[in-house]
């Protein structure tokens, strides 16, 4: 027969949340008054903080809440069903469980550019497939140059998430430049070995005299999302780019289930733009506001012409591909080789 039960994993869960909240601000009401106390010669008198009674009005308001008859019928959860429908849209469950993962999370990474993502209640998926986009694109390098896990520190992953006063500090913001470097063995340990580099929002700036064999771009700036540059292991990146030993290939995340057709190219762009000082902060605007552009999906098939640029203006690039979502098996992708 059926009965009626509180005792649900979901009402389990809020128990288990709520404890670990009250476990938390009382190991904090003890690290505070014992920090309040440290050198107090006069035992008799014990110093407490007003943070330690802020967290002493914590604990006693959730250890009311614990004491209430409806919390003794439940039983300690055996796992925690965070995929449950109830916990993740139910009034209620829904901002315990939020809560919840938020403490959880906050004591092991801090993530500026989560801002870009989650920032005032919004969800904006196109940016948060860009940031997806670089780990799995950071794992099929590390595939496909055979790159060992033993060579992490030389990738660079130990430059990507580092300490910082809040904890660890994953570095991946849009607009920032981000790069890990590695080494490619040839096949089995044969052939010649290879520098490479993997970069998010790596930018090209204008050098508009040729005799300047640097990296950069013939006519305006550009960034790519992400760029894989490859050069021989036994020469820098700027002795290879002025050697024209080095070859740069280019992904552009796009967001965007369905083409739309062919449209004019943008030509607001404003070409005269240089490399001069007084110029650099327009030119991160500019990039930056066709960055939230793209993701506002206010761009067409200019995502197109945009990698054609990236081929012809960007010096010794090889190949430019945008990375639209989707089953590439009900929609053939465009190849240049």
């Amino acid at each position: 027969r059926k009965i009626e039960s509180i005792d649900t994993p979901e009402n389990r869960f809020v128990k288990h949340a709520i404890s670990v909240f009250l476990t938390f601000s009382e190991e904090c009401e003890r690290l505070l008054i014992n920090y309040s106390n440290k050198g107090n010669k006069d035992k008799s008198k014990l110093v407490i903080s007003s943070e330690a009674k802020d967290a002493r009005r914590v604990i006693e308001k959730l250890d009311n809440v614990l004491n209430q008859r409806f919390f003794q019928d439940i039983s300690r959860p055996d796992t925690l069903k965070i995929n449950s429908p109830v916990l993740q849209r139910r009034s209620g469950y829904r901002e315990i469980l939020n809560s919840w993962l938020k403490f959880d999370l906050a004591a092991k990474l801090v993530w500026e550019g989560g801002d870009d993502v989650f920032s005032g209640g919004k969800k904006n998926v196109a940016a948060l497939y860009e940031y997806w986009l670089f780990f799995v694109l950071l794992d099929i390098v590390k595939t496909k140059f055979n790159i060992e896990s033993d060579i992490h520190k030389n990738l660079g992953i130990n430059n990507l998430i580092t300490a910082d006063k809040s904890g660890l500090g994953l570095n991946l913001i849009s607009g920032k430049e981000t790069s890990l470097k590695g080494i490619y063995k040839g096949f089995n340990g044969l052939g010649r070995n290879y520098n490479v580099s993997f970069s998010f929002n790596k930018t090209f700036s204008v050098i508009a005299d040729y005799n300047e064999k640097k990296q950069g771009s013939w006519t305006i700036p550009f960034r790519p999302d992400y760029t894989l540059s490859i050069w021989p292991f036994d020469l820098t990146d700027f002795e290879a780019e002025k050697s024209e030993s080095i070859v740069h290939i280019h992904f552009d995340s796009k967001y965007k289930v369905k083409l739309k057709g062919f449209e004019d190219v943008d030509e607001n762009f404003n070409s005269d733009l240089n490399n001069n000082n007084s110029q650099i902060e327009n030119i991160e605007k500019k990039l930056t506001d066709d960055k939230e552009s793209e993701r506002q999906d206010t761009y067409n098939n200019v995502d197109i012409y945009k990698m054609h640029a990236y081929k012809d203006a960007i010096r010794r690039t090889g190949g430019a591909y945008i990375l639209y979502p989707g089953n590439s098996k009900s929609s053939p992708p465009f190849k240049g080789f």
